[in-house]
């Protein structure tokens, strides 16, 4: 701490040489890191070595009110940025627009300045430069634009040096897994809008800290403030994807799907947007042999094309938000297996991936309209603070900021939560080597027996955990708390049984189930836990746990996670990739007798799970993972106990003779042992 405010800029390099660490143990083993790391090392240092003969002798001073940093001479070009520019420069502001240039560049023109503190020769080239931007513009504020530029922490130490500020404004939302998106350094950070603020939240590696300001877009004005289409219409806008894309066969198969529909009802209209980078052959040549079909010009802005349609399909394309602001239908058509990271299945309806479903869906949709637009514009509201004032409000609140007032935000804190952080939370667990902030053990009252059996098992693997007193069937009754119409006639098409005591038992239990584990998420929500482990009292845990937890914890550092599972089944259907030794990415994940729950998740869940009309763990693998980033630890720790009665199915649990599941145990016991 004292060396960190004797010598700021030294901590900042010490800092970032950890986090680049992690970044690169996220993708890779621990030599491959080591061989990367030293290359950039490497890099950085000669970058340094030169940047110290080359220090500019005079520098000359141009101060502004606004100094725009592109991340590069060729992006000034695109005018992503002139609404703003043009709107701070109309109220009377100067503003300077520049770039961040090549190190050549940066050497060959001497623009480069000391830094107040000595900086390590790895850094020294981007903090001089950082330097000699603030000392050459002096700006008031200095608005960045390139995610993850490692100049960003050293131009805020030099801007706060000189009583200005560091602004971040998002081009796009946050949601996508761009490493750069960890970079967090910055006095204010302009979002657009509350996913982008869960999505950053959520990362667990992130370098610095800002204040997070839903701002909404500031390249967004009233142009998108369109009416709702007339449904009669029948316009529909496919919104393309980039080039890189297009190479995939996931999306290859979704163009072949669209195409093949758009043959077979001529009744439609159909227009392609393209994206900016792409030429779309695959289009163009469907249109040549297909007279419902249109590719825009490439001069068509999207506004004139949303202005046109009544519809919109979107694969995978940001253009999707400015669809939903502008009130137009939206459905989510994709035939490979992306992670829906818009969410738009959480607000638009299930995605559609066959001919059958794409027909079943717009006529669905011809029938509500108004519903569809309704729902277009709760995903436009979760996306886009300010919907179409994004600009407006963008301007106000740098102007606020200039006039030294500040702005409203949330506190989005440094998180490189491995070794020092992890410590931290294993001693508050009480176990070292975990992975999570705290753990509660849902228990009914009249089950002491349950209690005591779980106790003992957590205790053999070291896991400490509070008991949770569950919602009982009786209680709900008193309480006149009645599961919902359609989460009755679920468990009746499920189940194929009508009506019974059994029935009606099963039905009660489940909604107290449900509302138990909510419980626990409101307790953990109002404590401010970052992250909370749920587990039912018919839990039992494999020896090994203890040592794979321990694994675990390592192997989250750095690594962005919302749900994690000890233990359950993968349906059919469900996406599973390797992460690393112990841990992979999973959807459609059943069963909730022990998983995690990151803290940006919480009111989700929260809003969702009642109204769903599904019990908890069906909900959260056909609704909830749909979008969010769901990992499950190889070997299962976690599995309900045998010889038990289910309090939910009043059936006894009974062993299974699976020879593929028994192997594995053995090898896991034999790999990781019995501690």
């Amino acid at each position: 701490m004292q060396d960190a405010v004797a010598n700021p800029w030294a901590a900042k390099a010490r800092a970032l040489d950890r986090y680049r660490w992690l970044q690169l143990r996220e993708r890779h083993g621990l030599l491959g890191s080591a061989l990367r790391f030293a290359r950039e090392a490497l890099g950085d240092w000669w970058f340094g070595v030169r940047a110290k003969r080359r220090l500019g002798s005079s520098i000359a001073t141009e101060p502004c009110d606004f100094l725009m940093l592109q991340s590069a001479p060729k992006v000034i070009a695109f005018q992503r940025k002139k609404l703003l520019i043009e709107g701070l420069r109309g109220r009377g502001h100067s503003l300077v627009e520049t770039a961040l240039q090549a190190p050549k560049t940066i050497l060959r023109k001497r623009l480069l300045k000391s830094p107040p503190h000595p900086v390590p020769t790895r850094y020294f080239g981007i903090a001089a430069y950082a330097e000699w931007l603030a000392e050459h513009h002096q700006p008031r504020i200095l608005l960045n634009d390139r995610n993850g530029s490692l100049y960003a922490p050293f131009l805020r130490l030099a801007l706060n040096a000189r009583g200005s500020l560091l602004v971040h404004l998002a081009h796009a939302t946050t949601v996508e897994s761009s490493r750069r998106l960890g970079m967090n350094d910055y006095d204010y950070y302009f979002l657009f809008g509350q996913s982008s603020l869960e999505a950053l939240q959520a990362r667990a590696l992130r370098f610095g800290s800002s204040t997070a300001v839903p701002a909404g877009s500031h390249m967004i004005d009233s142009t998108y403030d369109l009416p709702p289409a007339d449904p009669s219409l029948r316009t529909l806008l496919i919104l393309g994807v980039g080039p890189d894309k297009e190479k995939e066969a996931g999306y290859q198969a979704t163009y072949v799907l669209l195409r093949d529909w758009v043959s077979v009802h001529p009744e439609y209209q159909v227009l392609v947007k393209a994206h900016p980078r792409s030429d779309v052959p695959f289009w163009r040549q469907a249109a040549a042999k297909l007279p419902n079909l249109r590719v825009l010009p490439k001069e068509s802005t999207l506004a004139d094309a949303l202005a046109q349609a009544s519809l919109v399909v979107n694969i995978m394309s940001n253009a999707v938000i400015e669809a939903a602001l502008a009130r137009r239908p939206i459905l989510y058509v994709n035939a490979g297996d992306d992670v829906d990271i818009f969410s738009q299945q959480r607000f638009l309806g299930n995605r559609v991936s066959s001919l059958e479903q794409l027909s079943s869906a717009l006529e669905r949709m011809a029938g509500d309209y108004a519903g569809a637009v309704e729902r277009a514009d709760r995903f436009a509201e979760y996306h886009l603070a300010q919907g179409s004032k994004g600009l407006s409000n963008c301007l106000t609140l740098l102007e606020q900021l200039l006039a030294g007032q500040g702005c409203e935000g949330s506190e989005l804190s440094e998180s490189l939560a491995c070794e020092a952080g992890l410590r931290g939370m294993q001693q508050r667990n009480g176990m070292e080597g975990s992975c999570f902030e705290r753990a509660y053990v849902i228990n009914l009252d009249h089950r002491q027996d349950r209690w005591l059996q779980t106790v003992k098992s957590l205790q053999a693997v070291g896991i400490v955990a509070e008991r949770f007193p569950a919602v009982d069937v009786a209680r709900l009754k008193a309480d006149g708390d009645q599961p919902s119409q359609v989460l009755r006639e679920f468990l009746a098409r499920v189940d194929g049984a009508g009506a019974s005591d059994a029935a009606e038992h099963k039905l009660m239990a489940t909604w107290a189930c449900m509302r138990s584990h909510l419980a626990v998420i409101r307790t953990a929500k109002a404590r401010g836990l970052d992250s909370v482990l749920i587990l039912e009292d018919d839990c039992d845990f494999e020896p090994y746990s203890h040592a794979v937890l321990k694994r675990v914890a390592k192997q989250l550092c750095g690594r962005s996670w919302q749900m994690l599972y000890l233990g359950g089944t993968l349906k059919k259907g469900s996406q599973c990739v390797e992460l690393s030794e112990n841990l992979m990415s999973v959807s459609r994940v059943r069963l909730a007798h022990a998983y995690m729950v990151h803290c940006s998740l919480y009111d989700r869940i929260l809003e969702e799970a009642p109204a769903s009309g599904l019990p908890l763990d069906w909900y959260y693998s056909e609704r909830l993972q749909a979008d969010v980033k769901v990992c499950m630890i190889k070997p299962d720790l976690a599995y309900q106990r045998l010889f038990d009665i289910s309090d939910i199915e009043q059936v006894e649990r009974r062993p299974k003779l699976k020879t593929r599941r028994a192997i594995k145990r053995w090898f896991a016991t034999l790999r990781y042992g019995r501690d």
